[in-house]
């Protein structure tokens, strides 16, 4: 038999033993009782045990071996181990930052707080690094300034700061997440070992449709095709391949479906203009200026419905989220800027538009008319009527595309 008396500085958890050890006893007080050992005969025991004691501290055990058997040598029939008992290390954890502001100029700080618990009589030491690895979507060097470094904790510190430079600008873009790691702790553990910061996007887009202009390549047409313009009229950049939109068209009395252009490319700053290339009827008129997204939907001159949406779904409808009772208004499903254009009779008025009634066009020939925002783009008070001009033949339209000079609105 084997009687260990366990020291008060533990508190029995287990016992195991190989060979027809048995375990056995109660509390601290264990023994493990063996049938019989033939000469050469080994066994081994584990008792597993949690540690009470404080940090610095020796922990005695000592275990005996009896027998009914005569022992020669009973000077070998007990052992005893001793153990230094290491105190538990602190812990070091890094709190994320879910609401960075982004800033439009220059630059700003997030400030991230590394916590040591409990404090330490020993120097804590811990390195650090931002890092954009995925699924992080912030790009080091445009949206934050990389950091990395040493964190020194002397006795008695709890919390230190780590600060990382965030770029402002005027990019309209969703929020972006980048991790600060921490690693190589010495004299402590890491419990967290990654901070998230997530920059908060302040940007907002405003985009409007600027002109639209159908009958391209036909009888006494100004140019070969048709366009939609889109005009920048508010003080943010869009980065299409960030934000996608589309430019979607109907006919005055038919749903929306399959006519749309995806602009997915490309990006339109403050002021600025930015042509979508449509159809061609035929080959009279002069070539559109290079457009900045190219399309194949096919313009009625003097008729029809123009949706600027935000995304790349396709609406469906003849007016898209209207509401009853008139005026019928689309709504919803995304729509950023809408115009409805005709004239005269039921078969050629808009069934929507945005505001008190469409833009009044002309019957017959139109092919060197456009209808254009008041204010070079700047006029919207979402009503078409109110907002959109439709110039005289004697004022041919002009395209406008990414290389026409800025025309910020006061």
């Amino acid at each position: 038999m084997v009687t260990d008396n366990l020291p008060a500085g533990v508190t029995f958890v287990s016992c195991a033993s190989t060979g027809t050890g048995v375990c056995g006893g109660s509390g601290n007080n264990r023994t493990v009782s063996f049938a019989s050992l033939v000469s050469g005969e080994s066994a081994t025991i584990t008792l597993v045990a949690t540690v009470n004691s404080a940090g610095g501290t020796t922990v005695d055990n000592t275990a005996t071996v009896s027998s009914a058997t005569a022992d020669s040598n009973p000077a070998n029939n007990s052992a005893t181990a001793s153990t230094s008992v290491q105190a538990v290390l602190p812990l070091l954890t890094i709190d994320d930052l879910p609401n960075i502001a982004e800033g439009n100029t220059g630059t700003s700080t997030a400030t991230f707080t590394v916590t040591l618990s409990p404090s330490s009589t020993q120097t804590v030491t811990v390195n650090y690094t931002t890092s954009s690895a995925s699924p992080a979507t912030a790009t080091a060097g445009t949206d934050y300034q990389t950091a990395s470094g040493t964190l020194t904790f002397n006795p008695g510190d709890t919390s230190k700061p780590i600060v990382v430079t965030i770029n402002g600008d005027t990019l309209v873009e969703p929020n972006e997440t980048f991790f600060v790691d921490l690693s190589a702790a010495v004299n402590a553990n890491i419990s967290d070992p990654q901070a998230v910061g997530t920059i908060v996007n302040d940007d907002t887009a405003n985009l409007v449709i600027s002109q639209v202009y159908g009958g391209g390549g036909l009888s006494g047409a100004t140019y070969t095709h048709d366009f939609v313009e889109i005009y920048n009229r508010g003080t943010t950049t869009v980065d299409f391949s960030i934000t996608a939109y589309s430019v979607q068209y109907a006919g005055v009395q038919a749903a929306f479906g399959s006519a749309k252009t995806d602009i997915v490319s490309g990006t339109i700053a403050p002021g600025k203009y930015f042509l979508i290339q449509g159809a061609t009827g035929g080959g009279v008129g002069v070539a559109l200026p290079t457009p900045d997204a190219t399309g194949s939907i096919n313009l009625n001159a003097s008729t029809g419905k123009v949706a600027l949406v935000l995304g790349t779904v396709a609406l469906t409808g003849n007016c898209p989220g209207d509401v009853a009772p008139p005026p019928t208004n689309p709504a919803g499903n995304n729509i950023v800027d809408f115009v409805g254009y005709g004239f005269g009779t039921t078969t050629s008025t808009p069934d929507c538009f945005e505001g008190t009634a469409r833009v009044t066009t002309a019957s017959g020939t139109q092919n060197n008319r456009s209808i254009v925002r008041d204010d070079d783009g700047c006029e919207d008070t979402n009503d078409n009527a109110a907002n959109f001009t439709y110039p005289p033949a004697t004022t041919p339209p002009v395209a406008r595309n990414q290389s026409t000079p800025a025309n910020p609105c006061p």
